[in-house]
């Protein structure tokens, strides 16, 4: 769950925004405390398996596919530097 760090902080948003409607309409608590501890309990459950499933469908693969090619993602123009003098040399 480390490497879903980010897709955490890409997803959880409109995980939490996605609920709140849900919740507003459609949950009727005996009281404020209920509806929280309900409220919070999913929100953590729904974030967690929403922001599992984009990083194992659009994350990994991705991360993938740039290490076949061998550009780093973070500094590409180094490794495009790199790439190039190797191959002038």
């Amino acid at each position: 769950m480390v490497m879903a760090i980010y897709s955490i902080y890409l997803v959880h948003i409109p995980v939490i925004e996605g609920l709140n409607r849900v919740f507003l309409v459609n949950f009727k608590p005996k009281n404020s405390i209920e509806l929280w501890v309900v409220w919070c309990l999913s929100s953590l459950v729904s974030v967690g398996i929403v922001s599992y499933l984009f990083f194992l469908l659009v994350e990994r693969p991705f991360f993938r596919r740039v290490s076949k090619t061998g550009v780093s993602v973070l500094f590409p123009a180094v490794a495009s530097s790199e790439g190039l003098s190797k191959k002038t040399v």
